[in-house]
């Protein structure tokens, strides 16, 4: 240690060039730095969202969600699968361990969801899905829309949870919101064979 020392005090310009080198790295991993107030994190979460517009929960229960469940249960790499039938939508939540492989656990998953013929007539195509995860900014809340009337048109139901978003977006506090549960609008052109 003396030696680096006296190397020092007899070589004044070493000393200062290492100072100026510490400085350049520092301001360097400074500005390289990847920031963020909410820090992304590694995605640990797949989802799994079906649309079966008329159904009840408990069709969506029996037709839909407990299927998917068998046919994922087996999977390595799965801590916990939670699900949600609701009029007309079942979501599925995988939640998998810590040291999982997410992309070769998606992809199994994706595989045996799709590969299930058994779904209800006019039940539409499943959507698997591995969101980003970012801690604690993720998800603040769950807004739902719903008729008190068995027999409300789907397209009302649509307009309104449009109303809520707008209201929504419009304060300054909410900077994003994902709509889930609704079919896409489809047009469809009746034309009659004689005039």
């Amino acid at each position: 240690m003396r030696k680096l020392i006296q190397f020092f005090i007899d070589r004044p310009i070493w000393g200062n060039a290492s100072i100026v080198i510490i400085i350049m790295f520092g301001l360097f991993t400074l500005f390289n730095t990847n920031r963020s107030f909410f820090p992304e994190e590694a995605p640990k979460r797949i989802i799994v969202s079906v649309t079966y517009p008329g159904a009840s929960p408990a069709e969506m229960e029996e037709g839909i969600t407990i299927k998917i469940e068998q046919a994922i249960r087996g999977f390595n790499g799965i801590d916990e699968i939670r699900s949600s039938s609701q009029e007309n939508f079942a979501q599925i939540t995988v939640i998998a361990e810590d040291d999982a492989d997410m992309e070769l656990l998606f992809n199994d998953i994706d595989n045996a969801v799709n590969s299930i013929s058994s779904f209800p007539a006019g039940t539409e195509p499943p959507t698997v899905t591995m969101p980003k995860a970012f801690g604690i900014a993720s998800i603040v809340a769950f807004v739902g829309v719903s008729a008190k009337d068995e027999n409300a048109n789907i397209a009302d139901l649509i307009d309104v949870s449009n109303d809520v978003e707008t209201a929504l977006l419009n304060t300054e506090s909410i900077t994003e919101i994902e709509k889930t549960g609704f079919p896409d609008k489809e047009i469809v052109i009746s034309a009659r064979e004689q005039i």
